[in-house]
C-alpha cells in the first residue's frame, strides 16, 4: 500500500486466496515495486487483479506444500518516465543456462544486477558501450532470478530470469 502525505490511499494490493499461502521471500525493487515468492494451494487469484504481472509464475509442484510462485506487485497505473522503456529492451534467451543478453539502449555505466529470490545480489556489472550487454550466468544454480538494469539517472528496468 502507498499513502499520500494526507494519509489517503494512493494504491494497494492483497495477497491470499481460497487456499493456503505462504510467503517465502520478498525482493523490493524500488519504492513502489516488489517481487514476492512463496507457496500456494490456491488454484487462482492469489493477488489483486491487474496489480501483478499478468501471469504470476507457477513453478514446479512441491508435493505436499503446493505450487511455488513468483508474483510482481506494484502500482499498475504509473505513467511516470522513471523507468527505462521496456519496449526498447529485450532479455534473451530466457530461460538460459550460460549467458543472457540485454539488447536495446542502455546508457554506458548503467548498473546491471541479478538477484536470487532470497533478495541477495548475485551479479553486479556495469554496462559497456553498445546496444547489447552480455551477462555470464553459467555459475549460478538453476532457478528463478530477477534481473535489473538501472541507469545513472535512476531509471530502472527489471524482469524475471530463469536459469535451467
Amino acid at each position: 500500500m502507498k499513502f499520500n502525505p494526507n494519509g489517503q490511499l494512493v494504491w494497494g494490493s492483497f495477497y491470499g486466496s481460497s487456499g493456503r499461502e505462504q510467503m517465502s521471500n520478498l525482493l523490493p525493487i524500488d519504492d513502489e515495486t516488489f517481487y514476492l515468492a512463496g507457496l500456494t494451494d490456491s488454484p487462482k487469484d492469489i493477488t489483486t487483479p491487474n496489480s501483478h504481472q499478468p501471469n504470476y509464475s507457477y513453478l514446479p509442484d512441491n508435493g505436499d506444500y503446493g505450487q511455488l510462485f513468483l508474483a510482481k506487485f506494484g502500482r499498475n497505473d504509473d505513467l511516470s518516465t522513471s523507468d527505462i522503456s521496456t519496449s526498447t529492451l529485450k532479455i534473451y534467451p530466457n530461460p538460459t543456462k550460460d549467458k543472457v543478453y540485454i539488447k536495446g539502449f542502455i546508457h554506458q555505466d548503467s548498473l546491471i544486477e541479478v538477484y536470487n529470490l532470497v533478495g541477495q545480489k548475485v551479479i553486479t556489472q556495469k554496462a559497456k558501450s553498445g546496444l547489447t550487454q552480455t551477462i555470464d550466468v553459467q555459475f549460478l544454480p538453476k532457478g528463478t532470478y530477477i534481473i535489473k538494469a538501472t541507469d545513472i539517472n535512476g531509471k530502472a528496468f527489471q524482469d524475471k530470469l530463469l536459469i535451467n
